[in-house]
């Protein structure tokens, strides 16, 4: 059975399938979460209280993947995953209607509770995505099918921010928006019945008290393989997502400083994720890149960001302008070209980290892994955040923090130089053509 599936091209009907349903809840959460944002922003909070619960709707949803994810892969490594898959876009459907009616009702409790709910959810789901992609397809195209899963987050990602923003400007679009919600977690659904699974496991079992898979034994276990190499590759995942998280959080803000409107910063959104896009796909598709590489992404990144802070640190304040006039000045022209640059360095950068996080651990205890590497995003998210909010504190403005980032990248990518020279340490499976 498992010779049949792996011999099958990247996108057979079972990879498609399992594709839809990643693509498809990260659609879903994005949506969602970016329609509260609207709605605390313009609506339900007076605009010099919704920094602050803008900031609690997004630690609402960011802390679960901190509490829950290690007990989420324990049970991702225990059970099959498909099964588990099964029961948590069911689930969705059930969170998918909580959110509508929250929605609906622009209620902020409501609103909060449901972030919270589809955190909790997201984390439950964050080991299995990347940890089940080895049971699915050849050795030889787990590069590839890493790219697919991580360029379409970031699509995933843009296309709810927009369409969250725009479900949430009117009373009937709301209720257009919340519609949309439930289909989706119901096409989400649907899609992981498509999914075989590997063992015909009793999903009554799931329900188990007795299954010795107990909490805080499970955050303890999470822990144990640090010193095997997932340590260094977690952190490397890391420092990726501590980049990203700083740029988007600080993007609008960026264009609205180089005198762009909003239709900017859709540009702007847009064009970084389908950078990181190419870069991925680049990346899965160019045999000569090695290790050795990452960190030189790392430091071209930083160059990149160094030009593009001093370029708007020069730039003179001015009114906001349409793309058309914005892109018709070079200096505007030179920043937009570096970050569409350093996103797609980011996709060269990433994606063979979870292809050798998915190498360098057995498994089955992949699922574990990745939901050490959800813990250490999330923390390094949150530090992002805190970093940024101490900068603007002491009186920093964007391009002096764009500035102290591109430092800071420049010493991780020494840290990755350093810890990646020697790649003795890394795991490399006796049956895969791909070379990293």
């Amino acid at each position: 059975m498992r010779k049949n599936i792996l011999a099958k091209p990247l996108f057979n009907e079972g990879f498609f399938a399992l594709f839809s349903v990643q693509f498809l809840g990260a659609f879903n959460d994005n949506l969602v979460k970016n329609a509260v944002a609207i709605l605390i922003s313009y609506r339900l909070v007076s605009e010099a209280d919704a920094g602050f619960w803008l900031s609690v709707a997004a630690g609402l949803f960011i802390l679960p993947f901190m509490l829950i994810s290690p007990w989420a892969g324990r049970l991702a490594d225990h059970y099959d995953k498909v099964h588990l898959i099964r029961l948590i876009k069911l689930a969705e459907i059930g969170l998918a209607l909580l959110a509508a009616w929250a929605l609906i009702s622009q209620q902020l409790l409501w609103l909060l509770v449901t972030v919270t709910a589809l955190g909790v959810q997201s984390a439950f789901f964050g080991p299995i995505k990347y940890a089940i992609i080895p049971e699915r397809v050849a050795p030889s195209q787990w590069m590839r099918a890493n790219a697919w899963f991580s360029g379409s987050t970031f699509i995933a990602i843009l296309l709810g921010t927009l369409l969250g923003g725009l479900g949430a400007v009117s009373e009937a679009s709301l209720i257009v928006l919340a519609l949309g919600v439930v289909l989706v977690a119901l096409a989400g659904a649907g899609a992981s019945f498509l999914v075989q699974p590997r063992t015909q496991t009793d999903s009554s079992r799931l329900l188990s008290p007795n299954v010795g898979l107990g909490y805080w034994s499970s955050m303890h276990q999470v822990w144990q393989g640090w010193g095997d190499g997932r340590g260094r590759l977690v952190i490397a995942i890391s420092l990726f997502w501590f980049i990203g998280a700083s740029l988007l959080s600080q993007l609008p803000q960026w264009v609205q400083s180089l005198g762009g409107n909003e239709q900017v910063a859709i540009i702007w959104l847009a064009g970084f994720a389908l950078c990181f896009g190419i870069g991925a796909g680049l990346r899965a598709s160019l045999r000569w890149f090695n290790w050795r590489q990452q960190a030189w992404w790392l430091a071209l990144m930083a160059l990149v960001l160094a030009d593009a802070a001093w370029l708007s640190y020069q730039a003179e304040p001015q009114a906001l302008v349409a793309p058309r006039v914005f892109f018709s000045d070079l200096s505007s022209w030179r920043v937009s070209i570096d970050l569409a640059i350093i996103a797609l360095l980011g996709g060269l950068y990433s994606v063979p980290l979870y292809t050798q996080l998915q190498k360098q651990v057995p498994a089955q205890a992949r699922a574990r892994a990745f939901a050490l590497n959800n813990v250490m995003n999330a923390l390094w998210m949150v530090a992002s955040a805190l970093a940024l909010m101490l900068g603007y504190s002491v009186g920093l403005i964007w391009p002096q923090l764009a500035g102290l980032l591109a430092v800071m990248i420049m010493l991780m990518a020494l840290w990755v130089a350093w810890r990646f020279g020697q790649t003795a340490w890394l795991v490399e499976r006796a049956n895969d053509e791909e070379q990293i």
